[in-house]
């Protein structure tokens, strides 16, 4: 998968100009927004919500379907059934880049993916 962009860690080489490929086929959706909130240490659902929705208007700007990384799931945890998303590894990637900047972990992933893209 070459067009796809590695959420944790950044073993894996892709090519830059192939990241946003907008006629690339459904993504594989490996993610769930709610683990991302427990390991990034999201405090606010207002400010999760708010880097979901970065990532739509992200994917909807760069004309790549929205409905090829971003899938609506219900889950169920004890017994109650609640909503989830379902991400592709580039979703999960624009959800922790545009996390609220109060948020240690957003800031270093941030910090993290210049420094991952200097020439």
């Amino acid at each position: 998968m070459q067009n796809s962009l590695i959420v944790y860690g950044f073993e894996n080489v892709f090519k830059r100009k192939d990241m946003f490929d907008p006629d690339e086929s459904e993504a594989v959706l490996n993610y769930y927004a709610s683990d991302v909130f427990l390991e990034f240490g999201f405090t606010s659902f207002s400010d999760f919500r708010d880097a979901l929705q970065k990532a739509f208007t992200i994917l909807n700007s760069a004309k790549i379907p929205v409905k090829n990384h971003m899938k609506i799931v219900f889950r169920d945890q004890n017994h109650q059934i609640y909503q989830d998303w379902k991400l592709s590894s580039l979703a999960c990637h624009l959800l922790k880049i545009n996390g609220a900047l109060d948020n240690r972990n957003v800031v270093e992933y941030q910090i993290k993916m210049h420094s991952f893209f200097q020439d």
